[in-house]
């Protein structure tokens, strides 16, 4: 199962980066503006707080025609980590993996890392 919503993270992340490739910027925020969204407000603790606000700042960045920045902060989100790290889940490994695991998500979309 766990892998299963690994593959998807992964999927939803590489089909997000070529369609959006694609389309003009224009058709990218009608898309993204007609999307229901939940509010972040009550969601359980500050972490589970946290990734609600990096996924509603990459979205308003997407929104505004800013796609690597919007790419940049999505893959800085728990799940993107997750997915491109060996070990998946956070609950071990070294911080270097994370910064690993966040070059090699910035390099599946196509974007330069800074690090």
């Amino acid at each position: 199962m766990k892998r299963l919503a690994t593959f998807a993270v992964f999927a939803a992340f590489t089909l997000a980066g070529s369609a959006l490739a694609e389309e003009k910027p224009s058709d990218t925020a009608a898309l993204t503006a007609s999307m229901a969204v939940l509010p972040c407000t009550g969601q359980g603790d500050a972490t589970n707080l946290h990734q609600c606000e990096l996924r509603d700042t990459a979205r308003s960045f997407l929104i505004a025609g800013q796609r690597e920045a919007a790419l940049r902060i999505l893959c800085e989100t728990t799940p993107a980590i997750e997915v491109f790290r060996p070990q998946g889940a956070l609950t071990g490994g070294k911080y270097e993996d994370n910064i690993a695991a966040n070059r090699r998500c910035l390099d599946a979309m196509g974007i330069k890392s800074n690090q």
